[in-house]
């Protein structure tokens, strides 16, 4: 069996205690929290076996030993090992899975699935309860309108939700793979294969925090709207609207999860007073234009 060395983090299961954790030492809570999220290096082995021929389980487990996401249909389970595979037989890490800690706390923005965005809150709080994670994780915000309670009829962005902590791998790995997680949003340059070339499928996403400042301007969408304020706020929506250029991320349709710059903005075809954007999508390992409606789409990025 060949081996590699990688620092990865253990897989957390919800409502469990962290190893580290002592409840018989209440006074040194913090020590234990710090100690507990740190992270363990494993002797990685990476099976000979042909991962067609691996079970489920067999190949969940392989994923689950190097930190990586370990759901999805058997097929994208075999591509993940397979990845691992190729790049072990060729002496490449096994793992590029790579997540920049940051000792401040940070906004993030976490993507779910569609009608889940309270239930992946709760999930969270709970957590950060029962894990003792206070001291990364700070708060949670759902993004609907102040006053209401319903995400799906009053998100200003549906799917999304925020999330404020001191980012690190394990914390990383713990919230993305909660159910009803799809990831974080961030930096995805595509999936590669062994050698470097592009694939045709999703890539690791290197969660990008926001500013506080735009953390600001979403809360701002969510507050309630004077008759007086309406006309001065719609020509802020126009100056912030997506432009030509700015890098934006599908969350409904074919194209859902995939990122990209925007080459062109017109009328939707059929719905005039609808606008639609063309985007290049990385689609099988190319760059295509494709046109999507603009309410499909949300900004996540600028172009560097």
């Amino acid at each position: 069996m060949a081996r590699a060395r990688l620092s990865v983090p253990p897989r957390l299961h919800f409502g469990m205690e962290f190893p580290d954790d002592n409840d018989d030492e209440d006074e040194d809570e913090d020590e234990d929290e710090d100690a507990a999220l740190s992270t363990t290096e494993f002797d990685i082995e990476i099976s000979k076996t042909p991962a067609d021929n691996m079970t489920v389980a067999e190949l969940q487990k392989q994923l689950k030993r190097v930190g990586s996401k370990s759901s999805g249909t058997k097929k994208e389970l075999i591509e993940r090992v397979q990845m691992m595979q190729r790049r072990d037989a060729l002496g490449l890490p096994v793992h590029d899975l790579q997540v920049q800690n940051e000792e401040e706390f940070k906004w993030y923005m976490l993507q779910t699935a569609n009608g889940f965005e309270r239930g992946v809150e709760r999930t969270i709080n709970m957590a950060t309860v029962a894990q003792r994670l206070t001291k990364k994780i700070d708060r949670v915000f759902v993004p609907i309108l102040e006053g209401e309670t319903s995400v799906r009829e009053n998100s200003v962005m549906p799917s999304y939700i925020f999330i404020r902590m001191r980012m690190d791998a394990k914390l990383h790995f713990f919230i993305s793979n909660m159910q009803y997680v799809i990831s974080f949003v961030g930096f995805d340059r595509g999936g590669r294969s062994a050698t470097g070339q592009m694939v045709g499928n999703r890539g690791f996403v290197r969660p990008k925090p926001i500013t506080d400042e735009e953390f600001e301007k979403i809360v701002a969408l969510t507050r309630a709207k004077t008759k007086a304020e309406d006309d001065e706020e719609d020509d802020e929506a126009d100056a912030s609207r997506i432009a030509i250029d700015d890098v934006v991320e599908v969350f409904e349709g074919p194209f859902k999860g995939m990122q990209g710059p925007v080459l062109e903005r017109g009328p939707l075809e059929g719905e005039p007073e609808e606008q639609a954007l063309t985007l290049v999508l990385t689609v099988m390992g190319r760059d295509t234009p494709v046109t999507v409606p603009e309410r499909h789409c949300a900004k996540v990025a600028e172009v560097v």
